[in-house]
């Protein structure tokens, strides 16, 4: 969540159900355990107490024909009193079986069937989606992890429908589970929101929006808006009226052309770092703390209180999610349930950590909150700048010298737009890190890849512990 911020967004709704596929189900126990599968091994922290459960490692071959036949999965359910014909909810399950199909085979389709390409705002959203689709697909090629599916399974729930003029509108929920080459394990994400306007033409329902809320979607919508001269802080493109007459194709090209230098620029950081940890130079830590930090006990929390199929939220605490994001909200709440401490000694609320209530109070005194409880640049600015009891931290570009409960930043243009925390390290057979699990609010994900996010400028908090 950016604490300067309050983009207007819809509350959220939960959704009903997921039917997810997986290969492997691991119990887990507590302390850090290897699970083997496919040949990666994940390495992670988790509380429940159940038997681990083991496979024998597949062949290469078994592994990439798996591949190779993946074919997406999914459903459309309506939840209570929604109704929609079954040839618009055949429009909304086709066009993202064939996206999933795209991404998990890393192989771009074109989405133009599916949208009205007479329409203004048709054309506007065609191509904003497939430059969506083309973009993240461009992003793990480049990567270094296999990124293609294994197995991916979702649901679409449809919360609700209006006609507006000769539209439907219709708000959904999408909520998946997909296994990625590179993990063997089944990664989650919950409440993906979506909003999708659809009209008839010539006996053939079509899309005029597809406004999926996704990391990639979010990234290219923001240099749409900058580009248009919206305000990008304030509305979503979908409640802006888009003069006609702009070149489609030159804006979005420029768009993905820009962005794609950028996560190449970035890519190629990353790639040197995997490669230097993988060679034994893993990044040294110097910071101690008067109190080590209890990772296990703050990636239990991460799990407790994230959905797979559901909102799920600590009653405790407020949701910033209709405010920008609950994502730095759930991670705080996770260091704080570890053991770490509230801040409220510093002068300026620059150099507190603390959540009371939603009453923003800089005082230094135990009442209200400040920013960088649920801010995520302000979190990051209290680690730089705290001295003394309270928290302690150490942020570094090496991002794969990650350990288990350490917070990674997604940024963009120097800010920090997405903070989650890390569930696991996954390895390959000889010892290599492949790649960090992450739980996260508010699109809710659990055991999800980091490094498959659009999001390629990423930086890493490495948790020490608390001075008293």
């Amino acid at each position: 969540m950016q604490e300067n911020i309050n983009r207007k967004r819809k509350q959220n709704k939960a959704p009903l159900l997921l039917i997810a596929g997986c290969l492997v189900v691991s119990g887990a126990v507590s302390g850090v355990h290897l699970l083997v599968n496919n040949s990666v091994k994940v390495e992670n922290v988790s509380s429940e107490e159940s038997e681990i459960s083991s496979v024998e490692e597949s062949s290469v071959d078994e592994k990439e024909l798996l591949i190779q036949s993946y074919s997406p999965t999914g459903k459309v359910t309506l939840q209570p009193g929604v109704n929609l014909s079954e040839e618009m909810q055949q429009l909304l399950l086709d066009y993202t079986l064939k996206k999933q199909e795209a991404i998990g085979k890393l192989k771009y389709i074109p989405l133009d069937e599916f949208f009205d390409k007479d329409n203004h705002y048709g054309e506007l959203y065609r191509y904003f989606c497939n430059t969506s689709e083309e973009y993240l697909i461009n992003v793990r090629k480049n990567r270094l992890q296999d990124f293609r599916y294994i197995s991916g399974d979702f649901e679409i729930v449809i919360t609700s429908v209006e006609q507006d003029e000769q539209e439907l509108v219709v708000d959904y929920y999408i909520n998946e589970a997909v296994e990625y080459a590179c993990t063997g394990v089944t990664s989650y994400s919950c409440l993906m929101e979506g909003e999708a306007r659809i009209t008839e033409k010539d006996g053939k329902v079509l899309l005029t929006q597809m406004a999926e809320d996704t990391d990639v979607n979010l990234l290219i919508e923001e240099k749409v808006m900058n580009s248009l001269g919206f305000d990008y802080e304030q509305y979503y493109l979908k409640d802006m009226i888009v003069p006609e007459g702009i070149d489609y194709e030159h804006l979005f090209s420029s768009i993905e052309k820009e962005l794609e230098e950028k996560s190449t620029t970035d890519i190629e950081k990353q790639t040197a770092y995997l490669n230097e940890v993988n060679s034994g130079n893993k990044h040294i830590f110097t910071r101690t703390a008067d109190v080590p930090y209890n990772a296990e006990k703050a990636v239990e929390y991460s799990y407790n209180w994230v959905g797979k199929d559901s909102l799920v939220r600590n009653p405790e605490y407020s949701n910033y999610g209709i405010y920008g994001g609950n994502c730095q909200n759930y991670v705080s709440q996770a260091l704080h349930y570890s053991g770490i401490p509230m801040d409220w000694d510093g002068e300026s609320k620059d150099l507190q950590w603390k959540w009371f209530n939603d009453e923003q109070i800089d005082e230094p005194i135990n009442d209200g909150r400040v920013p960088s409880w649920s801010g995520t640049e302000n979190f990051y600015n209290y680690v730089l700048s705290n001295e003394g009891a309270g928290l302690v931290a150490e942020v570094t570009d090496n991002i794969y010298s990650a350990e288990v409960g350490d917070v990674i930043q997604y940024v963009i243009d120097g800010w920090s737009h997405h903070s989650v925390i890390v569930s696991g390290i996954v390895y390959d057979d000889e010892g290599n890190v492949v790649d960090l699990l992450i739980n996260s609010n508010t699109t809710d994900r659990i055991d999800f890849p980091m490094s498959a996010y659009g999001y390629t400028d990423i930086r890493l908090i490495h948790i020490v512990g608390y001075n008293e």
